[in-house]
């Protein structure tokens, strides 16, 4: 019964995030020029909570990791731009992420994000003379841009920036004017029907003007912006300081049930650049942290040129994700670059020391976790249309780190990685290996050959002597492969990518062996092998998106221990409309989730005097999701209001379900979900959401339960804006019958309310409370009813 609780816990859980329905609208660039920044603008609609930040997460096609920026809000619009210094490839991959106070989570695309982002084509740099627009003016804007002409060449000093507007189509004081990036709104001359900004000294180059308004109605009009160049041969160009950050505090009391749950955090994060030297940066106390644990603190400080990197503190590698993709390392990294010559390497603890301990009641012990040392270098070359590297990374655990532990580990992996990019990145092949030794329990020692030979009475021929490998790992009965010639511990992975006609096509395929293993990577599926094929097209001036998606995987592969292999066989199709403001935008998907083994026949094993000893080891199942979200946006009561429609739906078939034997748990499910919601942004500074949701399920056949969810959201905002303050109350009841057919109802009622204050220089202060009362009808381990009360403080600066 605690695991059906669980499942409830998280089906409960589940229903409070579907009654939320935001959604960004962004309509990706067409192409991006070398050397310029490019603007990010979108929108998100559904709010049914405050926004904590906005960011766009972006890097070069044939980087790794991703840089940010951070989106800032104008009326309807956040704006970002990512610094054209970083605009250098031939690719420009990049998502944006909303991070909401309620700590919901919204990306662009949906649901794909950091694994599958937008990508846009980078052009050549804009010569110095006329060529290549990027205006974006438009016949029906209210807006003409009389001075300067598009992409026009000026001299150095004072320019004159000229704007005339139809006066009788916007309202005059909701004219926004920007100067890359930067709101010069209050230092523009407004008249009658023109507006005016003089700047001096701009930097050379690239010069970018957003202005935009709202109409006589309020609503937000399409925002018109143009470039310009700024030229002074004469003068020798010296570096401007870019830079961005936060800075913030929060503190948080909670009371669960009268046991005290309260906690504090701190931190700061910047990204800054002069010339061709970035830094980078981030700082994370919370008061969470405990000796008894692995580090909860996080810093970080980086600083790369042109031809170096340099890393301290809590760093997240990548490399060959085969052998270490993102796992944390508190060390040093750094890297060079000398011609066509690379060189990157890491080392430092990915694991820190925690001690055993015997429970003073029990007496049972627990077992220690042993500080872990992590040593990585990646040697390679780079010269276009072809990276190719060479991956090593030894893993051990420090057996003097503690002194209640068992089975410390020793781990070496090795393995190169390819990528050719031709046709300005529109084509790349990716390809990368790996191989592995592991030994489980490195506190045995190394063992000689003729112990190895004498423990597997011949039936293992080492092909070296461990005593001259010590240093590197240590050999003995517990290493994984002691016979690497069969190539169980070997992986690799290849994938294509053409991005052609605006499809973005991707086809792969991955083999990873039964032994292999990477303590650098220890989440990697194992002993599976199989392809995978997607599309992701954008038509119609990215107004449309259209996923498919084929995935076949066979799963234990190498039918290792008394498990069959496993087909997996996947199919998905997407659709994503976003035409505009006045048309409903539309999204619907359709995944199928095949599992079979081919096992036909439940498997007798022995028998006894009391019966047959059975094992139905037969799977063959089919599930289907499908979901459907609907929105419009429509003006009435002076106002702009935002539905949403969605239905989802999960169906789990078992071909053998019928003929299962007596007491096995069924595998079948169906659920069916129905949100609706009313969002309204008013005339007045008044914002307000409701919501509507259902869930249906059965489980097994057997258990049955139905969830009924209400929330409502207000916002209104005082000071000018700056004050803000909200509330929202959140009802869900849950009833049902379990496996035993045992009548169930659960209510869990969640008010919030609290206000947020804008201060100078962009400082925001927030205060929330939250009062959550839980009940159940059910006794047992968790408690059948509580009180949760929260007291919340924050503080952010942005930069």
């Amino acid at each position: 019964m605690t695991a059906l609780k669980g499942v409830w816990t998280l089906l409960l859980f589940t229903s409070l995030r579907l009654i939320a329905q935001e959604r960004i609208i962004h309509h990706p660039p067409i192409a991006a020029q070398k050397g310029q920044n490019v603007t990010i603008e979108c929108r998100i609609e559904g709010l049914t909570s405050s926004v904590r930040f906005a960011r766009v997460y972006y890097r070069e096609s044939e980087e790794q990791k991703y840089k940010f920026v951070f989106l800032r809000q104008s009326a309807e619009l956040w704006r970002g731009a990512i610094p054209g210094t970083e605009v250098t490839g031939d690719h420009l991959q990049y998502f944006i992420a909303f991070r909401l106070e309620n700590d919901r989570l919204v990306n662009f695309p949906e649901q794909e994000g950091e694994f599958q982002p937008e990508e846009i084509p980078v052009r050549a740099a804009a010569p110095e003379a006329s060529g290549g627009s990027l205006a974006s003016s438009t016949l029906d804007s209210p807006f003409l841009i009389l001075a300067p002409a598009p992409d026009q060449i000026l001299p150095s000093g004072e320019v004159l920036i000229a704007i005339s507007f139809a006066r009788e189509n916007i309202d005059p004081a909701s004219i926004a004017l920007f100067l890359n990036e930067r709101e010069v709104t209050s230092f523009a001359v407004l008249s009658e029907h023109v507006l005016t900004f003089a700047p001096k000294n701009l930097s050379r180059g690239a010069q970018r003007i957003v202005v935009s308004a709202k109409d006589q109605d309020g609503r937000q009009l399409a925002p018109l912006q143009q470039m310009f160049f700024i030229r002074d041969a004469a003068m020798p160009v010296k570096p401007q300081l870019q830079w961005t950050g936060r800075v913030y505090a929060d503190g948080r009391y909670e009371n669960i049930g009268g046991r005290n749950e309260s906690f504090a955090l701190t931190g700061a994060e910047f990204n800054g650049r002069y010339g061709e030297l970035a830094v980078r940066g981030r700082v994370f106390l919370t008061s969470l942290e405990d000796g008894a644990f692995q580090p909860r603190h996080r810093f970080t400080l980086a600083v790369e040129g042109a031809a170096f990197t340099i890393e301290a503190g809590d760093i997240y590698p990548r490399y060959n994700d085969l052998i270490i993709w993102g796992k944390r390392v508190r060390g040093m990294a750094g890297g060079v670059k000398v011609g066509p010559f690379t060189l990157d390497a890491v080392f430092g603890q990915s694991y820190r020391p925690v001690e055993g301990a015997i429970d003073a009641t029990s007496g049972l012990h627990r077992s220690g976790t042993y500080g872990q040392n992590l040593i990585g270098i990646r040697p390679g070359l780079s010269f276009r249309p072809v990276r190719f590297g060479i991956s090593l990374v030894k893993i051990r655990d420090d057996q003097n780190s503690i002194s209640r532990g068992t089975n410390p580990k020793d781990n070496v992996v090795i393995g190169p990685d390819f990528l050719l990019s031709i046709d300005r990145g529109r084509l790349e092949l990716r390809a990368q290996a790996a191989f592995s030794l592991l030994t489980r329990d490195a506190g045995l020692g190394v063992f000689s050959s003729e112990d190895v030979d004498g423990m597997f009475a011949g039936a293992v021929d080492l092909p070296i002597d461990p005593k001259k490998y010590e240093k590197i790992i240590i050999i003995n009965d517990t290493t994984v492969p002691l016979q690497p010639q069969e190539l169980t511990s070997c992986a690799f992975d290849m994938n294509l990518k053409l991005h052609y006609y605006r499809n973005l096509v991707r086809l792969g395929y991955k083999r990873v062996g039964s032994d292999y293993f990477s303590l650098a990577n220890s989440w990697l599926r194992k002993d599976i092998r199989g392809f995978y094929l997607s599309d992701r097209m954008r038509l119609f001036q990215n107004k449309l998106y259209l996923t498919l998606g084929l995935e076949r995987y066979v799963d234990n592969f190498s039918q290792g221990g008394t498990k069959p292999a496993v087909d997996l066989n996947s199919v998905n199709v997407a659709l994503a409309y976003y035409p505009g403001k006045g048309l409903p935008n539309v999204s619907m998907s359709f995944r199928r989730y095949d599992r079979s083994n081919g096992v036909t026949d439940v498997q007798i094993d022995s028998l006894y005097a009391s019966g047959v000893d059975t094992t139905d080891r037969r799977e063959d199942s089919r599930q289907r999701d499908l979901n459907i979200q609907l929105g419009y946006q429509i003006q009435f009561w002076d106002a702009a209001h935002y539905f949403s429609l969605g239905y989802i739906a999960a169906i789990k078939d078992d071909r053998y379900d019928a003929s299962r034997l007596s007491g096995y748990f069924s595998q079948e499910m169906t659920s069916n979900v129905n949100v609706l919601s009313w969002s309204s942004t008013y005339h007045f500074p008044l914002r307000t959401a409701l919501s509507f949701s259902t869930n249906n399920n059965l489980m097994g056949g057997l258990a049955n339960f139905s969830y009924y969810s209400l929330s409502a959201f207000g916002e209104y905002k005082f000071l000018h804006n700056r004050l803000a303050s909200f509330a929202e109350i959140r009802l869900t009841t849950t009833n049902g019958t379990t496996l035993t057919n045992e009548p169930i109802e659960v209510q869990r009622n969640h008010l919030r309310a609290g206000a947020s204050l804008d201060l100078r220089a962009q400082q925001t202060v927030t205060l929330e409370t939250r009062l959550v009362t839980y009940s159940s009808s059910r006794s047992g381990a968790v408690p059948s009813a509580y009180t949760d009360k929260i007291v919340r403080l924050r503080y952010e600066k942005l930069f």
